[in-house]
């Protein structure tokens, strides 16, 4: 199976990683939206038209069988105009807070011990939202996690901890805090941290293994310099023309 992953910045890169790990043996490629992170600030209509045509790209260039849309904010803003555009691939698009409820409905016995941390547009979205989870916007927090410092990043989610007590459950509701699991889990070993990366290797793990053993592909919409640094591996730079807003 070739796979595609899709996500407004770096965060779904955590999450391919983790599947290539544990599921190598398939095709992967990845691109981020980076020249236009973050997505949390922005509408719903906006989201779609800057995220379209990379999806599309995926499918019709790179001939995936399956694109991952990782980002939380697009799955919960603009999917639903996505497949209402382009309804031919709506079994093909994976959609990470379907799987993320999904887990949460089945592994999670008491939703009232639930945090769940997220970027704004996701929180507002309610989408993880029951009658007694809690939830909690992290603005910033992307932007930090994407220059690769840890030590604030780690520092800010401590510091929303502390105004919480008696949570068992931890949802880090965007694929780029996938980064701080364990360092989350250190400090908090009383804490249960729920990282997507998780959650996605539990739908690829039934997929066919077909053996490809292909080296992954990256991809990013901006200067893929800083990326490079920071993930230590080859990116590469993609240009594509968005669709225009209807009139």
């Amino acid at each position: 199976m070739k796979i595609g992953f899709f996500d407004s910045g770096m965060g779904g890169l955590f999450m391919m990683q983790s599947c290539i790990e544990e599921y190598r043996n398939h095709e992967y490629v990845y691109v981020g939206d980076t020249k236009n992170l973050p997505y949390g600030p922005r509408d719903s209509v906006e989201i779609f038209e800057l995220m379209s045509p990379y999806i599309l790209w995926l499918f019709n260039e790179q001939k995936c069988d399956y694109v991952v849309l990782a980002c939380n904010t697009a799955s919960a803003q603009s999917l639903d105009m996505l497949i209402q555009k382009y309804p031919e691939y709506k079994k093909r698009l994976i959609n990470i807070v379907t799987l993320t409820q999904s887990y949460i409905n089945s592994e999670i016995k008491d939703p009232q011990q639930l945090l769940v941390l997220a970027t704004e547009r996701t929180v507002k979205s309610e989408v993880y939202q029951t009658s007694n989870t809690q939830q909690l916007a992290m603005p910033g927090l992307v932007d930090l996690i994407e220059s690769g410092d840890r030590e604030a990043s780690r520092t800010t989610i401590v510091d929303a901890l502390l105004h919480y007590s008696g949570v068992d459950y931890v949802l880090l509701g965007c694929t780029h805090y996938a980064d701080l699991i364990k360092t989350l889990s250190d400090a908090y070993p009383e804490i249960t941290f729920i990282a997507q990366d998780s959650i996605i290797n539990i739908w690829i793990s039934k997929l066919k293994d077909e053996t490809k053993n292909l080296a992954p592909e990256y991809y990013v919409s901006g200067d893929p310099y800083d990326y490079e640094k920071v993930f230590d591996i080859p990116i590469q730079r993609i240009v594509l023309k968005k669709p225009r807003r209807n009139p």
